[in-house]
């Protein structure tokens, strides 16, 4: 089953002749990793989602990739709340920028990032990264049913 990640993007018109098309690589599978084991959490915590999103944005701060910087809008957007649909839990989390997927997907190797040590994939190495620390969060703050 394919998951839906939404994102604000502007229309490449908005970046002159130069911009790509961009697409999405990688999250698909950290967050099918992720949804197996979360599934088998009962009493999905608001409190224990939005203390993952918190983590996740410290992380960016501390462990490269860092969150690229030029003026600082960029990290000022980030944003998270938690989400429910039915019996499901989960939390809304990311850089509401126009540019922030743009910017995400960045991957050319000759690209001369303005702080060292950020780079591109930053939202997505520090989720696949976390993957324990992600799940014992959420677990100390549900009822975990083991098989």
């Amino acid at each position: 089953m394919q998951r839906t990640i939404p994102v604000m993007v502007r229309p490449a018109s908005d970046f002159g002749n130069s911009a790509k098309a961009i697409s999405i690589s990688g999250f698909d599978q950290i967050i099918k990793n992720l949804n197996i084991e979360i599934l088998a959490m009962t009493q999905g915590s608001k409190e224990g989602l939005l203390q993952v999103a918190k983590y996740i944005r410290r992380d960016m701060e501390v462990t490269q990739p860092f969150i690229p910087v030029d003026l600082g809008h960029l990290e000022g957007t980030w944003s998270a709340e938690p989400i429910t649909e039915g019996k499901k839990h989960g939390v809304k989390m990311g850089f509401s920028a126009g540019y922030a997927l743009w910017v995400h997907e960045m991957v050319d190797p000759n690209i001369k990032w303005s702080k060292i040590g950020s780079g591109p994939k930053f939202l997505e190495k520090a989720i696949n990264r976390n993957h324990d620390a992600i799940l014992q969060i959420i677990a100390d703050k549900t009822k975990v049913n083991r098989k």
